[in-house]
């Protein structure tokens, strides 16, 4: 490393108007050798100045140049005298200018930039204080915390010094620019990551963000920490005879993952299991040893002779997300990416040399091309081609070259892709108006389970005071827990009510939790069967009458709006409606019976359209009147009735 200062000798008198008159220090620059079998060589252009060539001195033991070496006074050799230095034509780069936050304000004003020096000389979180943090150099003072909070930034072109906290939430980003920057930990860096909810056997691929990190100082919740010996790899026979020519991840004798104990290795991923039974259950990580990972990271790359024969267990080993297309192409030895899912618990019927053992279908796929899902699983593990904080993930190496990562591969959002196995799950709650007396009713949507009763999946509700509870679909049993197969929007949940309150009073439905990929996304809408009416659980909660009692059956949970209240569908089957959509006037047509009412109700079940009619199997009416919106037609016949969904445009 290198450090030139530079001032000015001469008064203006003697160079020009272009300097001070008094001479005076200009200014420094701090330059890193890299190469010391090449001749060092500073250039310099201030563009449109008088000064574009400026010999100049410096000590070291190269001495060519038609100036005599001039260090007197200066420790060292003359490294070279260069008289016409104007060799790149590059502008000189702008100093770090100080910004200073004091609790309240910047320092000068106005929020820092890629310029600036900024000095956190009080607490700043950026949730609370004014954002996240584009700098050139970052110093936390002693005593003082820097928060980046989720989905915020701290983005640095250098050296980041901490003499206080630096605290990194789940999912927030710290990114470095220069691969040859450094992070000077004096202080306390925390680095959160939290994990999906882990149910029994499952286990995450984790790596850490610090440079020393160890197993009991940051997994020390978890059960089990396991590392992956490459050399120990060879292809299940099993699964290569059955699949000749395919991609293998199971080892032949189950050997290649080992119980491990010791440091985290930046760049390495490891197994980390939660737990062998027992709810799930999320792991919060706390990374704190050593200083953040910056710059070139190496793992080194095993190679067993052949590209399938070599899986590689790395993790991302930055503070931050990272592209995984930018690794990749940063590789020569890597084509893909392989990502742990964690859908299928592990069971007797995989091939594999345990008792157990984990599916391959659990497994998705990322190279320069995009993605694909598990096999195993719907759309929800689709890699989106950014690998979150110390998230672990799989090559398979077509050589022994080490495998790196740099500075150029980080990323400021999108740090949320750490998954888990996605359970689509609806938790529905009752609660007594007046009365603090509730129940909740679980329904999960698993791949492991059926439409019946399946042992470990589904519950029988308990004799509470008041219950919500579901059925199988004829009826029977009154589940407070129900596992279902995977989930699909056309399914229907019956569901029952009990209440032992001796008196009427109203009771409110409302959807306590949910979640999964495909829940989320959909309309939960509740049916009561008794009142013929329907409800977007999803937009509001819904509130009944009832007396004591037990009342099977009474509700309907479904995810498309289309519902048929008190109706014998095959006899009415081919009433049909059009034009639907429709902008004023829609026409029912019913080819075997007379239509006598059509009943418009809105979404929620308000009734707002009637219209009665006489002898006729072809009826229109007008929804001129009505709002844009999906709307439901109960049409009413000589044989019964049934509701269809209209759009009104």
């Amino acid at each position: 490393t290198v450090a030139v200062s530079w001032q000015q000798f001469w008064s203006s008198g003697a160079i020009g108007t272009n300097v001070t008159s008094t001479p005076a220090f200009l200014g420094r620059l701090k330059m890193r050798y890299i190469n010391t079998g090449e001749t060092p060589d500073f250039c310099f252009n201030v563009a449109g100045s008088l000064f574009d060539d400026q010999f100049y001195t410096a000590c070291g033991p190269f001495t060519p140049g038609p100036a005599g070496a001039d260090c007197a006074g200066f420790p060292g050799t003359q490294l070279f005298d260069y008289d016409g230095s104007d060799c790149s034509g590059a502008l000189l780069p702008v100093a770090c200018a100080v910004k200073t936050w004091d609790g309240s304000n910047w320092n000068p004003a106005g929020n820092p930039t890629a310029t600036d020096h900024v000095v956190i000389s009080d607490d700043y979180d950026t949730a609370t204080d004014g954002g996240s943090i584009t700098a050139c150099e970052v110093t936390v003072d002693a005593s003082t915390t820097l928060t980046i909070s989720a989905d915020d930034f701290l983005s640095v072109a250098n050296n980041i010094t901490v003499d206080g906290t630096l605290n990194v939430a789940h999912t927030a980003n710290v990114v470095q620019i220069d691969d040859a920057a450094t992070v000077t930990n004096n202080g306390t860096i925390n680095v959160y990551v939290d994990t999906p909810a882990l149910d029994g056997r499952d286990f995450m691929l984790m790596g850490s963000p610090m440079t020393t990190e160890t197993r009991a100082g940051v997994f020390d919740g978890a059960m089990r920490i396991r590392n992956h010996l490459t050399e120990n790899f060879s292809p299940n026979t099993e699964v290569m005879e059955a699949s000749n020519g395919a991609g293998v991840w199971v080892d032949e004798e189950g050997d290649d993952w080992l119980v491990y104990e010791a440091g985290i290795n930046p760049g390495e991923g490891y197994m980390v299991m939660r737990d062998i039974v027992g709810p799930a259950t999320a792991l919060n990580l706390n990374f704190t040893q050593g200083t953040l990972n910056n710059g070139v990271i190496t793992y080194a790359a095993e190679y067993n002779g052949t590209q399938n024969a070599s899986p590689n267990i790395i993790a991302n080993p930055y503070a931050s997300a990272i592209s995984a297309t930018d690794f990749i192409n940063a590789n020569d030895n890597v084509d893909a990416v392989y990502f742990w899912e964690h859908i299928t618990a592990p069971n007797s019927g995989t091939p594999g040399p345990y008792g157990l053992d984990y599916t391959m279908e659990d497994i998705s796929i990322f190279n320069l091309t995009g993605g694909t899902s598990a096999a195993g699983s719907d759309a929800g593990t689709l890699p989106n081609g950014i690998i979150s904080t110390g998230q672990g993930f799989g090559v398979k190496a077509s050589n022994a070259e080490p495998i790196t990562f740099n500075n150029s591969m980080r990323l400021t959002s999108g740090n949320t892709t750490l998954r888990k196995r996605d359970i689509d799950r609806i938790w529905l709650n009752v609660q007594s108006n007046g009365y603090e007396l509730n129940s909740t009713a679980l329904i999960g949507f698993i791949q492991e389970a059926t439409d019946g009763i399946d042992i470990g999946y589904d519950a029988k509700r308990l004799a509470t005071n008041v219950a919500l509870y579901s059925h199988l679909d004829d009826g029977s049993n009154q589940l407070g827990i129900q596992s279902r197969g995977v989930f699909s929007e056309n399914m229907k949940i019956p569901m029952g009510f009990a209440t032992l309150i001796d008196e009427q009073i109203n009771y409110t439905i409302s959807i306590e939790n949910i979640e999964g990929l495909n829940l989320e996304s959909a309309t939960v809408y509740l049916i009561d069967n008794q009142e013929e009416t329907i409800t977007n659980l999803s937009n509001e909660d819904y509130t009944f009458g009832s007396e004591k009692g037990i009342f099977d059956n009474r509700f309907t949970i479904q995810f498309v709006p289309e519902v048929i209240l008190g109706t014998d569908a095959s006899v009415l089957e081919n009433i049909a409606i059009y034009p639907n959509p429709t902008q004023s006037i829609l026409s029912i047509v019913s080819p075997k019976f007379m239509v006598t009412n059509v009943t418009v109700y809105d979404i929620i079940g308000r009734v707002v359209m009637s219209q009665n009619f006489e002898n006729s199997k072809k009826v229109a009416i007008d929804l001129s009147e009505l709002n844009s919106a999906i709307y439901f037609a109960e049409i009413n016949t000589e044989a019964g009735k049934m509701t269809k969904r209209i759009i009104k445009e």
